[in-house]
């Protein structure tokens, strides 16, 4: 479930920012000065197959008036993140909040969005059809509730739906669920479970173990297509949210498709826990409001192509993200930045060394490799990271990196600021012994003067997906393959005095459901266990490296937020 802090914080901030819309409630007032607006109704709203929709309305004054209306539709019924679309209300807009259909008061059976056109189409057909409707839609969602709008684009656009507001939710389904081809275990059957009628979550589960392969066409119709993606849209991501790479990949689609779209990447997303890890005074509760800001603007049209900066909320650029750093103060990183587009950074190799180090010069001589033994039934555990069932955030890893089955590499000591922005890979040369399927998981963390090596990002891949066909591939004993491992992105400084740490190994559970090493799909139940004698290559022409996208400091100036 979406925690209660985040919605929390969600319609707080939404509404203090509406109240600031005082032109806006000019037609809200009456002559005594009192605020005209309707009391929620509760609307039975029918699809096309006869399933009912329970939905609240709330008009921002009397039914005799013509409205755009918000609308936010969720698995976390009337009192969770549907109050969002509430929060529109001081600003003259009607809200329509709507259980997706098997969750909460709805009728049917949820069918992870499979229904979202669908339902959202006819439900913005009977919005139409009321006296007080102009016509005009605006989507705003958080999350699951996100993830439906975003899902429209799987078709053609709705003409109805005039902008949209998007947060913390993915474009990239497949890769959400099955990341490397590993499936998640802690968030997908911990949010099915937490959200889903009890009589349904199993199977649901099921369902999504049958489709593991990236290229299953099952996928396409949750699949936003980016040639539909024409709506401008604001987009608000967070560096340790569980669905930021599908957030990232929404803005740079929708922005490539419609070039009116908007980013704010704060530090946290759905990772509320995180933000006593960077120094930073937002104004709520480690939060700033600029994205709900923007959202708001986009919605009254005061947000295009012709928008003069001087104009837009905190004047910033298209692109608005925190640099984090480490959690000290003074800090070179923990600060705001902005601009048009991304900017350009260089790809830099740190080769993974015999001896544990990280150097940016690789081994010419072959041979070089480390070897350790996985056993499934004791995977190296979770310790942060880009969680919502589980501790997320940049935990020390340290508990974990004395395991035999852990290997660690380190740079020397930084002697200045190391800035980075941009993807995160990790090329890596494999080979196991004895197995026909295995994981290789990647961890970049900064390691701090004391010891400590805080958590930025990690990866894994699952070596039966490696070439992400429709198909699995098995490995073949003592055979080298080269495989790249996506850690997503990061906006990070590496502070003078600390190293650059990357830790790699073949379990983070429960992150990701352990690998049982026999190449077997997720749908057969009570699969035994193999131990995997796993290599890592390291020199000549199998010589393996992580890749940082290093910035300077010079491209990321420094710009105040609220």
């Amino acid at each position: 479930m979406a925690p209660q802090k985040i919605i929390t914080f969600l319609v707080i901030c939404g509404s203090a920012m509406q109240s600031l819309a005082v032109g806006e409630l000019q037609r809200n007032v009456g002559h005594n000065g009192t605020i005209l607006r309707s009391f929620p109704k509760v609307e039975k709203i029918r699809m096309r197959d006869g399933v009912l929709l329970h939905s609240v309305l709330t008009l921002p004054g009397p039914d005799t008036e013509k409205y755009s209306c918000v609308i936010d539709r969720s698995p976390y019924g009337p009192f969770g993140t549907e109050l969002i679309a509430d929060a529109f209300l001081l600003a003259g807009y009607a809200a329509l909040g709507q259980d997706f259909r098997g969750t909460y008061q709805s009728e049917g059976d949820f069918n992870l969005w499979k229904n979202s056109y669908n339902d959202t189409y006819d439900t913005i057909q009977w919005i139409q059809k009321q006296p007080w409707s102009n016509g005009e839609i605006f989507m705003v969602g958080a999350s699951a509730d996100g993830i439906a709008t975003l899902v429209l684009a799987a078709n053609p656009a709705i003409p109805a739906i005039k902008t949209q507001f998007i947060v913390w939710a993915t474009a990239s389904p497949y890769a959400d669920v099955y990341p490397g081809g590993a499936y998640r275990d802690s968030l997908i059957h911990g949010w099915l479970k937490g959200t889903v009628k009890k009589e349904n979550y199993t199977i649901l589960e099921h369902e999504v173990y049958k489709h593991e392969s990236p290229m299953d066409p099952w996928w396409n119709d949750i699949t936003p297509k980016y040639q539909y993606a024409t709506t401008p849209t604001v987009f608000w991501a967070g560096w340790n949210d569980i669905f930021l790479n599908g957030n990232l990949a929404a803005f740079n689609g929708w922005q490539g498709t419609n070039g009116n779209s908007w980013l704010v990447v704060d530090p946290l997303g759905h990772c509320q826990d995180a933000g006593k890890d960077y120094p930073y005074d937002g104004i709520i509760d480690h939060r700033i409001a600029l994205s709900l800001f923007l959202g708001v603007n986009m919605f009254n049209g005061d947000l295009n192509t012709s928008t003069p900066q001087d104009a837009v909320p905190e004047k910033v650029k298209r692109i608005t993200v925190f640099v984090m750093g480490a959690n000290q103060r003074p800090s070179t990183g923990n600060f705001w930045t902005t601009f048009d587009e991304w900017p350009t950074n260089t790809p830099t190799k740190y080769y993974m060394q015999q001896n544990h180090m990280l150097s940016e010069t690789p081994r010419s001589a072959p041979g070089d490799h480390l070897s350790y033994l996985y056993n499934p039934t004791n995977p190296v555990p979770t310790i942060g990271g880009n969680n919502l069932e589980i501790k997320c955030g940049p935990e020390d890893q340290k508990p974990v990196l004395d395991r035999d089955d852990v290997l660690e590499f380190t740079t020397p000591e930084l002697t200045t600021a190391v800035p980075v922005l941009g993807n995160l890979t990790a090329t890596l040369f494999v080979s196991s012994s004895n197995v026909n399927d295995t994981d290789f998981t990647v961890k970049l963390m900064d390691v701090y003067p004391d010891g400590a090596s805080h958590l930025i990002q990690d990866g894994i891949v699952r070596m039966r997906w490696r070439e992400g066909g429709l198909n699995p591939v098995p490995m073949k004993p003592n055979t080298v393959y080269e495989v790249s491992v996506s850690l997503w992105a990061t906006a990070y400084v590496f502070e003078a005095g600390h190293r650059i740490g990357v830790a790699v190994s073949s379990s983070n559970a429960l992150r990701f459901t352990p690998n049982p090493n026999t190449g077997l799909p997720l749908t057969v139940a009570n699969q035994q266990p193999k131990l995997a004698n796993n290599t890592l290559h390291l020199s000549g022409n199998h010589a393996s490296y992580f890749t940082l996208p290093h910035v300077t400091l010079a491209q990321l100036p420094k710009h105040l937020v609220w």
